[in-house]
Formats: C-alpha cells, sequence, structure tokens
C-alpha cells in the first residue's frame, strides 16, 4: 500500500514524532503520581519508577530517531541502518520496560 501519493512525507514523520512526543508529556504526571502514592510497597515503587524511565527513554528514544531522520531527509525509512544505534537504544528499552512489568508481576504475586 503506497500512501506517498496521498500525502506529502513530512506529514508521515510529523504525526508520528506528535504522537511520541504527547505521550512522553502525558506520561510524566502518571510517573510523579505514582512515585508519591503511600500506599505502594517500596520495592513495588523501585519497580515501577525503573519501568515509567524505560517507557520514558522507549519514547524520547522514538522523537530522537524522527528529529534525526528529520535532519537527514529520511522522512519515510525503508531500512535501518542509518538510524541502528536509535533502533538498539528502543528495543533495550522496551526489553527493560517488558522484563519490570513482570517483575513487578512476579513479586505481587509473591506478597
Amino acid at each position: 500500500l503506497d500512501l506517498s501519493g496521498m500525502a506529502p512525507d513530512w506529514v508521515f514523520i510529523s504525526i508520528k514524532t506528535a504522537i511520541a512526543s504527547i505521550c512522553c508529556v502525558l506520561f510524566l504526571p502518571c510517573c510523579i503520581v505514582m512515585m508519591q502514592t503511600e500506599s505502594v510497597h517500596h520495592n513495588c515503587k523501585v519497580i515501577l519508577a525503573g519501568s515509567s524511565l524505560s517507557q520514558q527513554v522507549l519514547l524520547l528514544t522514538q522523537v530522537a530517531m524522527f528529529a534525526y531522520d528529520l535532519n537527514i531527509g529520511n522522512l519515510m525509512p525503508e531500512t535501518e541502518e542509518k538510524e541502528i544505534i536509535f533502533c538498539v537504544v528502543h528495543e533495550m528499552a522496551y526489553f527493560m520496560s517488558m522484563y519490570l512489568a513482570m517483575l513487578l508481576v512476579v513479586e505481587r504475586l509473591v506478597s
């Protein structure tokens, strides 16, 4: 499905960047409220903080990758060769987020 004839290339990258930026900004108050909750155990709070930090890294990496692609003129990237560093950081943050979420589930199951 080729949508490039329907809209300019910059429309797609601006939509992706806007969504990641909005998610990043909206997620910050959630992290602050989560950390200020008194009823959460300290070990859960540490795991939640790590998970929310890795989520923020995920979103910030997406924004940085889109900004980099825009800067080099790679508006509709077909390969990952140029942005391999961003992709590695993004995937590692995704792995850490999933690992910490599973750790939180196990911790709650045990306690």
